[in-house]
């Protein structure tokens, strides 16, 4: 598909520059991209016609589209996605899923809601609680089976099991931050970052 191209790190600057006036929709790519690069067998990024009229982030079978253009041509991309082997979870703004939707009729779109914080540094509040324990790699099974059971969060999870496993624990291998609550030998809650950046993070939990 010569309307297609897929990026390399030489590229990278013109990803960056065209991303960043919307850094909190962005921290996928960013991460990845500062994580990874470009030469990645985890990461792929594929850029549409040019000048560019929209991206796709690959990341194991997750895709994450981003344009500037609102009006982008959403069949060509679905032409794309289309020949992919699998495709676990397409994520994008609103605004760009909406166009993507007459492409995908049976599929069901689960929205999300950001918040951005700007705190640098937080007070500790007192009060009995249960002890936190960092998390690490070795707690990704604990992880994976608490979002098993959390029915917003549980169908990729029970589905893809052993690739969920695996991505957890690569998350903290390369520098995640995690905690949690344990309850009888049980993991009961988890705060962590994703998507960690030069610039921010997302704090998901």
């Amino acid at each position: 598909m010569k309307s297609v191209r897929r990026l390399t790190n030489r590229d990278l600057s013109r990803v960056f520059s065209y991303i960043k006036n919307e850094p909190e929709a962005n921290l996928f790519i960013q991460g990845d991209l500062e994580l990874y690069g470009l030469e990645s067998p985890n990461v792929t990024l594929y850029a549409f016609q040019d000048p560019w009229d929209c991206i796709l982030l690959k990341y194991y079978s997750n895709f994450v589209l981003y344009s500037t253009n609102l009006t982008f041509n959403a069949k060509l991309v679905a032409s794309f996605l289309e020949k992919q082997e699998k495709i676990e979870v397409l994520s994008a703004k609103e605004s760009l899923l909406e166009r993507m939707k007459p492409f995908y009729p049976h599929v069901k779109t689960q929205g999300t809601y950001l918040c951005r914080c700007n705190k640098t540094s937080f007070n500790p509040i007192e009060g009995k609680t249960l002890p936190i324990k960092q998390l690490c790699k070795d707690d990704a099974r604990d992880i994976v089976t608490l979002y098993q059971h959390i029915e917003e969060f549980a169908k990729p999870y029970l589905e893809h099991t052993e690739e969920k496993l695996v991505q957890t624990a690569n998350n903290y291998e390369k520098g995640g931050v995690g905690f949690g609550l344990y309850m009888d030998d049980k993991l009961i809650c988890t705060a962590y970052n994703t998507a960690t950046t030069t610039t921010g993070a997302m704090i998901v939990g």
